[in-house]
């Protein structure tokens, strides 16, 4: 009686029984190792002529350098900008165990090993390890690497943005990407939007931040020309509410904009926005909490400095608060920073109240909302600190009798 053991299953034992049967060529080549197959010849005992064994040497040699050469880490960076901003970045080369020790290849694999790693990776990878039947090459950075630097990333977006001219190509340029809510969105780490969040309405109410519906929105610099946010930015608005959030949007274009034009000037305004935001400690400090001495609370530098002098670095619009003095000029802001508080806890009750109604608005205009808790959380800082300021130059105009 016979059996005819037809399945894939069956048929797949089969084969590899076949392959398997002792003392075959089969057998003999998938019992090999590296060494064996290179020269060192237990299995094959010599029925290997010579010039095939060369041949396989040399594709063998062939083969280990084309495999570094693969092994590359798999993105492309911009060498420009990675002079600028990652210049001690470098790739670590890790090679698992080359089974050459006391073989005809030993020489060979030393000189390409020292070449390639050093010579100090020679006695670290080389071995006589006779089960190897494989080598691993893994190449990696040293380090983190900044995504400004990744042109394999961002080039194909900048060429993409770039193609899509007019209102109309941009709006579908940017239609269903984002499937975050803007605060998760916003590619900084949170102490810097937070600090941009502040810089934001100290800069509107000292006149540092030019607001323009159809045209760039722009921030001055002390002794310097103004920057400009991207524009067109991702999202559009007529709103002067919506305007940071459009802005802080945008801080993902303005990287692609770094790789496009293989420069950091297009973060130069958002560098201004967030030195604009810090605490008396300056930018080097803590940014995600405006921290202020009870004991001395002096404020953000440029605020400091308009305090004293009535005058804002880099002023280039007309401020929100003003005053003849100190004491008047910390009044003005406070009263600046109480009715953006109060107009911006006002809208969102009423949005709320309409999104209870109709929740399909959630996913639209205005866009303030998605970064509603650092805009409320900028505010109570400001004023917080702001309030503690005033009482410090209201006990000193006090001790010197004015």
């Amino acid at each position: 009686m016979f059996r005819l053991a037809l399945v894939p299953n069956e048929l797949r034992a089969r084969a590899r029984a076949w392959m398997k049967q002792p003392n075959c060529p089969f057998d003999k080549l998938l019992s090999s190792n590296l060494r064996s197959y290179l020269g060192d010849d237990p299995v094959f005992k010599g029925t290997v002529d010579p010039e095939t064994l060369r041949t396989r040497q040399q594709r063998f040699q062939s083969k280990l350098r084309q495999m570094l050469d693969v092994a590359e880490p798999l993105v492309g960076l911009d060498p420009t900008l990675r002079a600028v901003i990652n210049p001690d970045l470098a790739v670590k080369t890790s090679l698992s165990g080359l089974p050459f020790q006391n073989h005809e290849l030993e020489s060979a694999v030393k000189t390409f090993v020292a070449a390639e790693l050093g010579d100090d990776a020679v006695s670290e990878v080389l071995d006589d390890d006779t089960s190897t039947k494989h080598i691993t090459a893994v190449k990696r950075f040293n380090g983190a690497v900044s995504p400004l630097i990744i042109s394999s990333l961002l080039r194909p977006i900048s060429e993409n943005w770039a193609a899509a001219s007019g209102h109309v190509a941009q709006s579908h340029f940017w239609s269903r990407r984002r499937a975050r809510v803007l605060s998760e969105f916003i590619p900084a780490p949170q102490e810097h939007i937070a600090a941009m969040c502040r810089g934001w309405f100290v800069g509107v109410a000292l006149g540092v931040i030019e607001r323009q519906t159809n045209a760039p929105i722009k921030i001055g610099r002390p002794n310097d020309t103004p920057v400009e946010f991207p524009y067109p930015a991702l999202s559009h608005t007529g709103s002067a509410r919506d305007q940071l959030a459009v802005v802080l949007e945008a801080l993902a274009l303005a990287y692609v904009l770094v790789s496009q034009e293989q420069d950091l000037a297009p973060l130069a305004s958002y560098q201004r926005l967030r030195d604009l935001g810090v605490d008396a400690g300056g930018p080097s400090g803590k940014l995600y909490d405006y921290f202020f001495d009870l004991d001395d609370p002096l404020l953000g530098k440029d605020v400091e400095i308009w305090l004293q002098t009535g005058a804002s670095p880099g002023q280039i619009a007309a401020p929100l608060a003003e005053g003849s003095n100190p004491l008047e000029r910390i009044d003005s802001l406070l009263e600046v920073l109480q009715a953006a508080q109060g107009s911006y806890r006002d809208e969102l009750e009423r949005l709320e109240s309409g999104w209870v109604k109709d929740p399909t608005g959630l996913g639209g205009k205005p866009w303030w909302p998605g970064i509603s808790e650092h805009i409320f959380k900028a505010l109570d800082d400001l004023f917080q600190a702001a309030t503690a300021r005033r009482e410090s130059l209201e006990t000193n105009s006090m001790d010197t009798g004015l």
